[in-house]
């Protein structure tokens, strides 16, 4: 649905990933948990398949734009985004948060044998690297003249976070058959919308004359 009158508009958008690098800041045997830094919010190059054109996306790393009530709610940890087998799940999100302009969370992995090799190579740095899952809310555009269009997601949802094997596809974008179904996001168009306010303010200084 679009306002054409402020340049918003409304779009079913599937779940979203972007790669991290896993910083291990503390690794503890017993409890089998790791504290890692799992977005930054950092600016990726996206496709997006429904219009054809490439466009960049930030998220916006704050309490208000952030909701991580699902993360800190037992989100999983899974195994490369997996979603339809239990087998996939190596964990749990036992609590997330932020700290400056990082999203920070600790690990739990399961006791369960067949996870203990993903547990061992977490610990010994063979596997370095997360992905979150996520729904962007609301993004905020700008458009500048020889550039990728910027989308900046200031209200947006991580609900799983994954180990996975290699950075191949960090900036992917939309995918045509999500795994996580369909949400609602809200685009607002800055250019638009400083158009509309242009527009009306001449209209009352011609009023007014």
């Amino acid at each position: 649905m679009l306002d054409n009158s402020s340049g918003e508009f409304r779009r079913d958008i599937p779940m979203q990933t972007r790669l991290a690098p896993v910083m291990v800041k503390t690794a503890k045997d017993e409890a089998r948990t790791i504290d890692v830094v799992f977005t930054t919010g950092a600016r990726v190059r996206r496709y997006d398949w429904w219009s054809g054109k490439r466009y960049d996306e930030e998220l916006e790393i704050s309490a208000k734009a952030m909701d991580l009530s699902r993360l800190n709610g037992g989100a999983p940890l899974l195994n490369t985004h997996g979603s339809y087998d239990l087998g996939q799940v190596l964990g749990v999100v036992e609590r997330a948060w932020i700290d400056g302009a990082e999203g920070l969370a600790t690990l739990r992995f399961s006791e369960r044998a067949d996870v203990q090799p993903f547990w061992h190579d977490v610990k010994s740095g063979i596997i370095r690297n997360v992905s979150i899952g996520y729904t962007p809310l609301r993004y905020e555009i700008t458009e500048e003249e020889g550039k990728p269009p910027l989308y900046r997601a200031v209200e947006w949802q991580p609900y799983e976070i994954s180990m996975v094997p290699v950075p191949a596809d960090a900036g992917a974008g939309t995918r045509s058959q999500p795994a996580g179904g369909m949400f609602h996001c809200t685009f607002v168009q800055r250019a638009a919308e400083a158009a509309a306010r242009r527009q009306r303010d001449i209209d009352i200084l011609r009023l007014a004359r």
